[in-house]
């Protein structure tokens, strides 16, 4: 062979990928990583929490478009914040100065839309709505107003008067009405469409239904009647059914936070408790889940690029971000590096021990482990720890320093424990990718 062609082969191959083996791969899914979780066939990354507001904060609510976030929030009621266990309007009411913020993702800017000392029946960001919807109760009366966070613009409107019953207002921001359900002494539905661009409005009644589930999503409204989903004209009172089995487009955040775990990020045990009926062997397919330590609630926003949660003293934000499969690797690489030579510097100490009660004999080979066992804080330090002396006198051993007591290996490389029990580290080499097309 030319020497040309040896020195261009040999400049050539360092810049061929390396390749992953799927032992590698398969390895790293197997470990729990500080901060990382696996989302079918991507990790991602949780980045360190900041507190974007500090007072109690109630009724988080994530715009479709994930650019902002809502919440009512007051700085000077720290300690009511509310728990898990209150509902309704009173979860939402959480001190004297209690007001409306924002907080836009990309900028980071927390703004305050309004003082309310009125009480909050409402404060969300309705399915596939630019702006914010708040009801509030003032004099016996209610008003509800839709607001824009980018401009602050407001836009009242005053609901119907109900004949008996009333429910939660559901805002189509498609055909901008909001719809009012109302049910009369003899349970037949009503349901009350007001128009946001003149106001006016609609009243369409219906048999006698006692039981009934309304919902919506963006474009329309439904309503669930004996198990059976029916769509609502909104412009006539129309009723359609839905086929067998029809699901009302809903819009889910990817992850979900389980907050209150003491569990570390990603941690695959969460999976095996969360759906302990299921048992499930792999975490592949489920819902990837994130940990707010000491937290109270908290969601990812529709993108997945952010994940929020509050607890006692405010609402604290977290990136979220898609970690390469090469960074992953290296992560992984060094988080395993330093934890195996860690373990091997444990069990090669408590090796030297033993040998300097036992007169500088190493233990026997047949029975090392149960040797050096009483030496250690956790028996299960030897697990997967390659012993390779039997009874030597250390004092007799020409160069310890170069001589192997044992060594852990993993896919990544081998923790090497030398005779005097300090661990050196050898990685292990890496395929090249392709390596059979190399011609010479």
């Amino acid at each position: 062979m030319k020497i040309s062609t040896l020195l261009a082969l040999f400049i050539a191959v360092p810049q061929l990928a390396l390749a992953q083996s799927d032992t590698e791969l398969d390895y790293i899914k197997t470990l729990t990583l500080p901060n990382i979780f696996y989302s079918k066939s991507k990790a991602v990354y949780v980045m360190p929490p900041k507190q974007v507001f500090y007072g109690a904060v109630a009724g988080v609510s994530v715009r479709s478009d994930s650019q902002y976030i809502s919440f009512v929030g007051d700085t000077s009621a720290h300690r009511t914040i509310p728990g898990h266990s209150e509902k309704g309007f009173s979860a939402l009411n959480i001190g004297p100065t209690q007001a409306i913020y924002t907080y836009h993702f990309r900028s980071g800017t927390l703004k305050k839309i309004m003082d309310v000392p009125a009480k909050i029946l409402d404060c969300s960001f309705p399915v596939g709505s630019q702006d914010l919807y708040l009801s509030v109760e003032q004099n016996d009366q209610i008003i509800n107003l839709l607001i824009s966070p980018e401009s602050g613009q407001r836009r009242q409107f005053i609901p119907p008067k109900f004949e008996f019953d009333s429910s939660y207002p559901r805002f189509i921001p498609t055909q901008n009405v909001v719809v009012y359900t109302d049910q009369d002494a003899n349970e037949n539905l009503i349901l009350h469409v007001l128009s946001l661009q003149n106001t006016g409005t609609r009243t369409f009644r219906f048999g006698k239904i006692p039981q009934y589930f309304v919902n919506s999503s963006a474009s329309n409204l439904y309503v669930n009647i004996d198990r059976t989903q029916f769509e609502v004209n909104l412009q006539n009172g129309q009723l359609t059914e839905m086929p067998q089995g029809f699901k009302i487009p809903y819009q889910e955040p990817p992850y979900e936070v389980i907050p209150g775990e003491s569990v570390a990020i990603g941690d695959p045990s969460i999976f095996r408790r969360r759906w302990s009926d299921e048992q499930p062997s792999t975490t592949e397919n489920l819902k990837p889940l994130i940990i707010a330590r000491d937290g109270l609630d908290g969601k990812s926003t529709f993108d997945g690029k952010f994940v929020y949660y509050t607890d006692r003293s405010g609402l604290f934000l977290a990136d979220l971000v898609n970690i390469s499969l090469p960074d992953l690797t290296e992560l992984a690489k060094e988080t395993v590096k330093r934890e195996t030579m860690s373990r091997a510097k444990q069990v090669g100490t408590g090796i030297m021990i033993y040998t300097a009660d036992y007169d500088d004999h190493l233990p026997l080979a047949n029975d090392w482990q149960g040797s050096v066992h009483p030496y250690l804080k956790n028996k299960s330090l030897t697990n997967g720890f390659t012993y390779l002396m039997n009874g030597q006198n250390v004092s007799e051993i020409e160069n310890i320093t170069q001589t192997i007591m044992g060594m852990i290996e993993t896919p990544f490389g081998t923790a090497i424990v030398r005779g005097d029990s300090s661990v050196i580290w050898k990685d292990r080499p890496k395929r090249i990718e392709n390596q059979a097309n190399l011609k010479f």
